[in-house]
């Protein structure tokens, strides 16, 4: 072989590697930071914790900072109008912002996207009539859970003049405002209404869910500003929260582990609750296009938006990052 190209290869060995080297995973320096705006922390966001501990983010070029909102949804839509976040996940308050001009867009759905919110009432309320002169607590006025209450109330003839409505937060705030008695009902979601009965301070009067007939509650979202300047940040992200969830279905003592951990919650109470809500869970991060036009006809009779409001489902939606 010539000397000169042994000299001229051995060159190229040492220096770029010549076009043979591979790119290896992304480093700190060239990741897209991602500010998510979430829910308070629960047993079922914590998913994307543990996608981030797995680096599955940063396997798609993410560095990921989880932003909880106890305040419920309508606080992470306001982050996002003010350019405090990229991205979030949020109940109808995403649409109501929307429709109120926030420039984000629906980009795929987390997990659970139907409504997974309980009314919760203390042990002496007998029935959802009961609540008339009450107070019961929700997230935050105007978010998913207050919208909830109104719609389950409304079918058993009870107007919103007809009983108090206070904002206790989510997660735990709303759970201690039932036990001290400060409220008679909560509208909560899991794990605080497994516990709620497992501790015996409440009981069941409704599921949300079955007062909305084909309804996409929740959705992942972008800002319009961001999907712009940054389309495969978004698209990597969206891989890496589906690697995390799929990972969660099936890795579910290493959730269990963390869930302990964070939260504080007793083992049993955790496998109870992952039994009743994984098996359902849906990691394809597909949006219901029909349900999302009958969300907005169910918004309008709630009173979340108004009714002279135009927005078609497509109007709501960026889907180029999923496979529907």
């Amino acid at each position: 072989m010539n000397k000169l190209f042994l000299i001229l290869l051995m060159t190229c060995l040492a220096t770029t590697g010549c076009t043979q080297r591979k790119q290896g995973p992304p480093t700190a320096r060239n990741l897209v930071k991602i500010r998510f705006g979430e829910l308070g922390i629960s047993a079922t966001n914590l998913f994307l914790d543990l996608g981030v501990q797995k680096g599955f983010f940063a396997e798609e070029g993410i560095d990921l900072d989880i932003k909880h909102f106890n305040g419920g949804g309508p606080e992470s839509i306001t982050a996002a109008a003010a350019g405090e976040v990229e991205m979030g996940s949020a109940g109808s308050p995403v649409i109501v912002g929307i429709s109120k001009g926030v420039p984000i867009k629906i980009v795929s759905s987390p997990p659970i996207k139907g409504n997974s919110f309980v009314l919760v009432g203390r042990p002496e309320v007998k029935g959802i009539e009961e609540l008339k002169g009450k107070k019961i607590g929700v997230s935050s006025i105007g978010g998913g859970a207050h919208q909830s209450l109104r719609r389950i109330a409304a079918t058993k003839g009870l107007s919103p003049d007809q009983y108090q409505v206070l904002a206790t937060g989510t997660g735990g705030t709303g759970y201690a405002s039932l036990q001290s008695g400060k409220v008679d009902a909560i509208v909560t979601s899991e794990p605080w209404v497994t516990k709620v009965e497992q501790d015996g301070i409440g009981k069941v009067l409704a599921n949300a869910d079955d007062y909305y007939k084909n309804y996409q509650h929740s959705g992942i979202f972008a800002t319009t500003k961001f999907i712009g300047s940054n389309p495969e940040a978004v698209r990597g992200f969206l891989k890496g929260y589906r690697k995390s969830a799929e990972y969660a279905k099936n890795h579910q003592d290493e959730l269990l582990a963390l869930a302990k951990k964070e939260l504080q919650f007793d083992e049993k109470l955790l496998r109870t609750l992952y039994a009743k809500t994984i098996p359902r869970w849906d990691t394809t991060g597909s949006v219901d296009l029909k349900a999302l036009a009958n969300t907005l006809t169910i918004l309008k009779e709630v009173g979340d938006l108004d009714s002279r409001v135009s927005l078609t489902a497509e109007q709501l939606v960026d889907l180029r990052f999923i496979s529907q």
